[in-house]
């Protein structure tokens, strides 16, 4: 969208009046241009982004695509050349006449690149087509050499504002330009038109990059639905899906209404599913993670105490109050769990004594004698690192004192 606001300078009542109606009723606009099936792009393309409001009020918004031909080099100075003079010789025009002053751009622009391609051997053949548009004050003017094409879409459907200028097909040149600014044609014929707005309406400009692959319903469904950009990206898209073997620019230029919406990508749902679903399944493996490392069961610890669902089964032994701090229950597990592997008997038995006992010594063998290790608790060999908390001398069959 292209705001637009009253500077702080003096202005006449027609000219305020003018400057807010304009901004009444929004332009919407994009302008793209694409290598498409070349190596090298001799398209070029204008969009009025910098121009004064003033001048806006006066002369409205310009738009251009103009297509390059004869030779790389040739091309892209033909078609850059032309887009700089129209739109800089348009705005620099007082006349109240757009149409008459669109015109006269253009055959300024032809002027000064048919004298380029006189003095320059290499750019004799240097040309270009051309479609130019300005919207202003509820009006459309359009001024067009060549086979580059504008179109009005109204009510979805897309109608044709411009004609190609090219031999027929019963001519020996068929499909060879008839028109065109530059070298060859001392002066041109530039056709222009006046056509009347509705609020809503969108205007296409496009070269035949896009139109030698598209038909008009392709236009019709993409420039219909879609906001100017999003309409644009479109366009080139199908035209380089369908292999055109020429550049591709457009320019889409919406007068009011309402901006359609963009439409989601398709590939946005499948990522916004998978990622809540890899969300879902790491947060319940820390849970789990964490579960253990508190005890090793399955109810989850919030707030410093235990909830009060929680019940941890351990090694035969319950623990579960709402006010078990993670001290009681560390002090729980200690006293509760084995410092084997070994399991104790279900009845109970006899507390170890907390001293060390010998193990008896091993039959005399022709190797050194081993000192004999020093074990505590009943077996023969520890499976995990010793508990901090000392053994309770109590039964630990019971539940933990507090």
């Amino acid at each position: 969208m292209i705001d637009r606001e009253i500077p702080d300078v003096l202005m006449s009542n027609d000219e305020v009046k003018g400057l807010m109606t304009a901004a009444a009723i929004p332009i919407y606009a994009a302008a793209l241009t694409h290598t498409g099936g070349r190596k090298t792009n001799e398209d070029a393309i204008y969009a009025c982004k910098n121009i004064d409001a003033q001048q806006l009020v006066k002369r409205g918004y310009l738009y251009i695509v103009a297509d390059g031909t004869g030779g790389q080099e040739g091309g892209q100075t033909a078609s850059a050349m032309v887009a700089a003079i129209v739109s800089e010789r348009y705005y620099d025009d007082d006349a109240p006449d757009l149409e008459a002053g669109l015109r006269l751009a253009v055959q300024t622009a032809h002027e000064a690149l048919y004298q380029l391609s006189e003095r320059v051997v290499t750019w004799s053949k240097m040309s270009t087509t051309i479609v130019a548009a300005v919207v202003h004050e509820g009006y459309l003017y359009l001024a067009h050499v060549g086979d580059s094409r504008a179109y009005l879409v109204r009510d979805g459907q897309a109608h044709l504002l411009t004609r190609d200028h090219v031999w027929l097909e019963d001519d020996e040149n068929y499909g060879s330009l008839m028109r065109w600014l530059g070298g060859g044609q001392a002066t041109i014929e530039v056709d222009t038109s006046k056509i009347a707005l509705q609020e809503g309406d969108k205007i296409l400009l496009c070269s035949d990059g896009l139109t030698n692959v598209a038909d008009r319903e392709d236009l019709e469904e993409v420039v219909a639905r879609l906001p100017p950009q999003v309409a644009g990206e479109q366009l080139i898209e199908i035209a380089n899906r369908r292999g055109t073997s020429d550049n591709v620019s457009v320019a889409v230029i919406q007068y009011g209404g309402v901006m359609p919406k963009a439409p989601r990508p398709a590939w946005l749902l499948p990522v916004i599913a998978v990622s809540i679903l890899l969300l879902v399944v790491g947060t319940a493996a820390f849970l789990a993670l964490r579960g253990g490392e508190n005890g090793g069961g399955s109810g989850m610890i919030a707030g410093g105490t235990i909830t009060p669902t929680l019940v941890q089964k351990i090694e035969g032994a319950t623990v579960a109050t709402s006010t078990t701090t993670p001290t009681q229950l560390a002090t729980a597990i200690a006293g509760t769990r084995q410092p084997t592997s070994t399991p104790r008997p279900a009845t109970p038995t006899p507390s170890p004594s907390p001293t060390s006992r010998k193990l008896p010594s091993a039959s005399p063998t022709t190797s050194p004698p081993t000192p004999e290790p020093t074990i505590e608790g009943p077996s023969t060999e520890p499976t995990e690192p010793p508990v901090s908390h000392p053994e309770p001398t109590t039964e630990p069959t019971g539940a933990p004192r507090p």
